[in-house]
């Protein structure tokens, strides 16, 4: 199973690990800021997530700095949601709390009209940066789950002067985002997806202002986690200059410490981040990066449920789809095929779930944190639901990433 993929949009889709862009309200509540041990680290790309237009409580900044080893840090603590979240829809209620963000700038380019049936280029120039060594220009093919597929991205190095002219060699009947990145900026789309048979000049391409930002994570007792995913995304969705609805994009690959913590090159402002450990609940929230240069997230262990799926006899069923969501829990949609009748998931943000399996739809199973739901499903008769205190960490479904 794949953490924090997600959604082609398409109701019952069978792909593993794939979200509904549906969803639920920030699982977040603010802690002050508290100081704690911190490591250094290398990063590791791998893959996964998504963002919300939803604002949690961002925390206030702390005087103070490293001392002995500690430094302030902003802490966000995962809490169990328990209200509906309306997901990265255009109707998600403005942050009263927020500063009124000025109308972005128009982007500039010229579509030019191109033939099918012949690769497509797109060209233009990249500026803002001091030296452009580094420097690469994406274009990013909009196919199904495209930050899934490494494939779907085809980056080429600018010139000197920040120029390029790129044909684009994959997926041809796919539209297409154009992006920036390179040492020392954030990833950058251009607000403007390309049909099929579009090509675009005179592009111009500038990088979003950016700062490094450290990452950690922990329990309730604070210690620094290890291997922790983080992924990054707008903090809200994005439309082109027409206001036209622009695909969702994440800005970068899913990164993972080696160690207890982990620097990012994130957006100035704020920006969404998904983050995910095995054995915990997954966590997602919306930070502002202007508050400081270390954020901090306590995670909940979670719960689990194990599914046991028989047919009429009480043999266990060889294969059997099964989804699950938590409507209250950004990316908590998961699909997963059971195998040899028995099913057991990761840690699962604590709340109620609906669970769908073979023409079987269950509303309001209860996941608490520390437990494991277990629940019978057999051909002809009643799912029989129960909890049991969980006996070790979770772990992920077995052959899931």
């Amino acid at each position: 199973m794949t953490y924090g993929t997600y959604a082609c949009g398409a109701r019952g889709c069978k792909t593993p690990g794939c979200v509904l862009l549906t969803g639920v309200a920030a699982q977040g509540r603010l802690m002050r800021t508290l100081p704690y041990p911190m490591n250094c680290t290398k990063l590791i790309p791998c893959l996964l997530l998504f963002t919300s237009a939803i604002f949690a409580t961002e925390p206030a900044p702390v005087a103070g700095g490293p001392a002995g080893g500690r430094d302030d840090a902003l802490v966000y603590k995962a809490a169990t949601p328990d209200v509906m979240w309306n997901g990265w829809g255009y109707s998600s209620p403005l942050d009263p709390a927020a500063d009124p963000k000025p109308a972005a700038a128009r982007e500039q380019f010229d579509i030019v009209p191109t033939d099918p049936a012949v690769p497509r280029t797109f060209s233009g120039k990249v500026v803002g940066p001091e030296s452009m060594k580094g420097v690469e220009v994406g274009i990013v093919s909009l196919e199904g789950i495209h930050w899934n597929k490494p494939d779907a991205y085809q980056w080429s190095p600018v010139g000197e002067d920040g120029t390029f002219s790129v044909p684009d060699m994959r997926y041809p009947d796919a539209s297409k985002a154009i992006a920036v990145r390179g040492p020392g900026i954030g990833w950058t789309f251009l607000r403007r997806d390309f049909g099929r048979g579009e090509g675009a000049e005179n592009i111009v391409l500038k990088p979003a202002p950016a700062k490094k930002v450290r990452l950690t994570a922990s329990g309730e007792d604070m210690t620094n986690l290890e291997k922790v995913q983080y992924e990054a995304w707008p903090a809200v969705a994005e439309r082109d200059d027409a206001g036209h609805a622009l695909r969702r994009q994440r800005l970068g690959p899913c990164y993972a410490s080696e160690g207890k913590s982990l620097e990012l090159m994130l957006p100035v402002g704020r920006v969404a981040l998904f983050v995910h450990c095995k054995g915990w609940a997954s966590f997602y929230q919306v930070v502002d990066t202007s508050k400081g240069d270390h954020i901090h997230f306590v995670l909940q262990r979670g719960g689990q449920i194990r599914i046991n799926a028989m047919d009429a006899q009480g043999a266990p069923k060889v294969k059997e789809h099964v989804t699950w969501i938590n409507y209250a829990a950004p990316l908590s949609l998961m699909g997963v095929d059971i195998k040899d009748g028995t099913l057991l998931s990761g840690a699962l943000v604590p709340g109620k779930f609906q669970i769908d399996m073979a023409g079987t739809q269950l509303k309001g199973v209860e996941v608490m944190e520390g437990y494991v739901t277990e629940i019978v499903v057999q051909d002809g008769r009643e799912p029989v639901v129960s909890q049991r205190k969980a006996e070790a960490a979770a772990t992920p479904v077995p052959g899931g990433k």
